[in-house]
């Protein structure tokens, strides 16, 4: 699975207010790693996994997997 910076992430304009509690998540992320990558676009502008993305800010980790949206769209043909 790729990589990407977190600082290379753009999250621009989010339906979600309030992220809540990432603590569960955070713990996850230690526990067992990520599971299912942040979904971002060509212009590295994030679709979804916000909640991931912040959990993974919070821990300090230089980067993270990802899917492209355009390679989600390529599956379907």
């Amino acid at each position: 699975m790729p990589t990407i910076a977190i600082d290379k992430i753009i999250v621009e304009n989010r339906q979600r207010e309030d992220l809540g509690d990432l603590s569960s998540m955070k713990e996850s992320f230690q526990e067992v790693g990520l599971i299912h990558p942040v979904v971002i676009d060509d212009m590295n502008r994030l679709i979804a996994g916000e909640r991931r993305l912040t959990s993974a800010k919070e821990l300090e980790w230089p980067e993270i997997e990802y899917r492209r949206l355009g390679d989600l769209d390529e599956r379907d043909r």
